[in-house]
Formats: C-alpha cells, structure tokens, sequence
C-alpha cells in the first residue's frame, strides 16, 4: 500500500468553516467510532472572518482538520465500500445563520490505525494530552499494521493528517473534485 495525504484547500471565493457544533470535535479527530450513536444534528459555520467567501466545492476547510465533503465527494466513496468509514450528514450554515448547501457529510475514518512508525517519525508530543503527537520530525507510516481493507484513514495519536491509499488518491483526482489536495508523505508538513 501506498499512500498520500489528503488535504483542503480553499480556491477562489470558496468558503472556510469554523469549528463544528452539536458534536465534540475531539471525538471526531482523533477517530471515535459513533455507529448508530451518529449525531443527527451537526453543523458548520462558514467563518466570519472570511465574510466575501461564500463558495461551496466539494471539499471545504475547516478549523478542526475534519473533511467535510459535498454529496458528490461522498457518493463517490460509497460506492467503493472502503471499510472503517463513516458519513456523519452536516449542515453548513452561511454567514447569516441559515443553511446554504445540502447533502455534505463529514468523512469520517474511524477507528484511527496504530500505524506511525514512532521511531523513524521522531515525534512531539503535546505538552496537555501526554498520547497526542503535535508534530513528527518525518512523517513515516508502517502499512504493514494498517488494517487490510482500509483506504482512507488517521493515524492513532498523531490525528491530524488524512491518509488515502494511492490508487484511491488518483481515482479522486480523475474525478476532480474541488477543494481536494493529495500530498506526497515526504512533503507533508
């Protein structure tokens, strides 16, 4: 398995999110498995620092690294039946408070893989949580211990970076999806 990060970009007038509601984001980053407990009412702010930027692609940013994603991102995914993911239905809301796009989800990768390659990685822990890993010198991951079936993924401890199996990766840039970035390891920072 080969793989690359996924990550958000915000292009042209595309909007940013800030933090979610109705759920604990540190449930979702660090990859809480919700099943049938699933939160039914999440929402998204579009930032009011970024007023002018209104746009909705496929792929929004938002301040907890979560990957909220257009129905076209998340229909794409299911019909792939990649094993340990979860679409948790969100309502983007626009600068005034009202909903402004139907059908995104937050792609959700649960449970994180116990798969960084802590000595090679060299990482930092964070100075609060002794377990979460802030930063990595290098980011190596040890596909061996990644769970067979699993395309898309966070690591255990060091949540912030999305994975996406490289075949997978360049299906989703076939189909290019707005917002969307795919990051060689080595160049990940």
């Amino acid at each position: 398995m080969e793989l690359m990060v996924w990550e958000s970009v915000a292009v042209g007038n595309a909007c940013r999110l800030e933090g979610v509601e109705n759920v604990d984001s540190l449930d979702l980053v660090p990859g809480i498995v919700f099943g049938k407990n699933a939160p039914t009412n999440i929402r998204v702010r579009m930032s009011k620092f970024h007023k002018k930027d209104t746009g909705l692609t496929d792929d929004l940013t938002n301040d907890n690294h979560l990957k909220v994603c257009s129905s076209r991102v998340v229909d794409f995914l299911k019909k792939r039946n990649l094993k340990n993911l979860e679409f948790l239905p969100v309502t983007v809301l626009d600068h005034k408070g009202k909903a402004a796009g139907a059908g995104y989800c937050i792609v959700h990768p649960a449970p994180p893989q116990d798969a960084l390659d802590v000595k090679a990685s060299q990482p930092t822990y964070s100075p609060i949580l002794k377990t979460r890993i802030s930063r990595v010198k290098r980011l190596v991951v040890d596909t061996s211990r990644v769970e067979p079936g699993v395309g898309i993924f966070r690591l255990k401890g060091f949540s912030l970076p999305v994975f996406v199996d490289r075949a997978l990766a360049t299906e989703m840039q076939k189909e290019a999806f707005v917002g969307s970035v795919f990051t060689e390891l080595d160049e990940y920072e």
